[in-house]
């Protein structure tokens, strides 16, 4: 007679595939196999990195998106694995000085880690025409190029930030745009948009350059996950004079920019590596997220009440292959 609950059927048959079980990190933890996996293997592990912070000046760039990194088969231990989830890059109140970088996520299997780098910081946007605008910096994406806030006579532009550094293949994302500040009579200027997994920044021209585009994990990890099933989209770029508009933050997270003086930027969303929005409120870039995709498969018998309960528990109890 068991000690643990009586017995119940139906049987758990054996030598079907079951379905797929995915865990979810939004903060740093610890990572353990499933007891019904039976491969020893991850379908899939998602490792995004935190999105870049914004510079809270006029003309400033949009943000970088987190690194994003999509492995297929992976190899999974016996013993726990240390999970980190990088945070967002803070702003940047300091003139001159672009938003801080995001911090790296890591998915710390000790045969074979995984790790993805913080987006690069929004260039700053000088407040004064004698100053040079500042480049966006690099990361998991670039930043996008801040802008010079002078006289119609001014011009000058800045680079984005450099995006997949460090390299990895295939790379974890994209440059940011470049900001531009139009002379001769045409005052306008606008930031450049931080690039994104998916795409790079776009350029600021007479409006602040779009975000570009994470990517979308929707078909291996369901929708129910980041921004609608993107990860990693980069922040708007700033429309300082009126121009066109403020820059679209990329899906995936990404924060739309602002328009001056003083409106409208958003922080990166929540775990989705989101860049920040380019503008004048002090926003900071979208924390990172980590996703594992285990296969479960049905082990035969019949179960006790308690080991029925356990595998309920854990999301991992299959009837029949449902």
């Amino acid at each position: 007679m068991p000690t643990n609950g009586g017995l119940i059927g139906k049987e758990n048959l054996p030598n079907q595939t079951g379905r797929a079980k995915v865990t979810s990190f939004t903060s740093s933890g610890n990572f353990t196999i499933s007891p019904n996996n039976t491969l020893g293997t991850a379908d899939a592990v998602l490792v995004v990195a935190g999105g870049g912070g914004g510079q809270n000046n006029g003309g400033s760039g949009g943000a970088g998106a987190g690194g994003f990194r999509l492995i297929g088969t992976h190899p999974l231990p016996a013993s726990a694995v240390s999970v980190t989830i990088g945070a967002g890059g803070a702003n940047s109140n300091t003139l001159g000085a672009s938003g801080a970088e995001g911090a790296n996520s890591v998915f710390a299997s000790a045969s074979n880690p995984i790790t993805s780098t913080g987006g690069g910081g929004g260039g700053a946007g000088y407040q004064n025409g004698g100053n040079a605008p500042e480049g966006g910096t690099p990361g998991g994406s670039g930043g996008g190029g801040g802008v010079r806030n002078a006289a119609a006579s001014a011009s000058g532009s800045s680079p984005g930030g450099n995006g997949n550094t460090p390299p990895v293949s295939p790379p974890q994302g994209n440059n940011g745009g470049d900001g531009k500040a139009a002379g001769g009579g045409s005052p306008l200027m606008a930031s450049g948009g931080g690039g994104g997994a998916g795409a790079a920044g776009a350029v600021g021209a007479d409006g602040g350059g779009a975000g570009g585009v994470g990517k979308d994990v929707s078909g291996v990890f369901g929708p129910g996950y980041g921004d609608s099933g993107f990860f990693a989209g980069g922040g708007g770029g700033m429309d300082q004079d009126a121009g066109t508009g403020a820059g679209a933050g990329g899906n995936g997270g990404g924060g739309v920019g602002g328009t001056g003086p003083g409106a409208g930027n958003a922080a990166g969303t929540a775990n989705t590596g989101g860049g920040a929005g380019g503008g004048p409120v002090a926003v900071a870039g979208g924390s990172g997220a980590v996703l594992v995709k285990e296969s479960i498969r049905q082990i035969s018998g019949i179960w006790t009440m308690n080991d029925q309960y356990e595998y309920k528990k854990n999301d991992e109890w299959i009837v029949n292959g449902e």
